[in-house]
């Protein structure tokens, strides 16, 4: 398998959850200053909706290229 080529589908889809995650954690603010929903789950879902939002993409994007080596593998042998 191409490890290389499995981390950079991995990194760019990460990036690409990095975004969706910012975007995820400015809906969640109806004021500037004020989350728009004050309960515990909400404020620490804001937190680490950066981290949650990379962490899946990469883990997607990796998985996606992966299944892809492996359909190009078993179609040689």
């Amino acid at each position: 398998m191409k490890i290389n080529l499995i981390l950079i589908s991995g990194f760019i889809s990460g990036a690409i959850g990095l975004v969706l995650g910012i975007a995820v954690s400015e809906i969640g603010v109806g004021n500037w200053n004020e989350l728009k929903h004050n309960n515990q789950f909400y404020r620490s879902l804001e937190e680490y909706s950066l981290v949650l939002g990379a962490g899946f993409g990469f883990a997607i994007g990796a998985g996606q290229e992966c299944l892809k080596e492996l359909k190009e593998n078993k179609e040689e042998d």
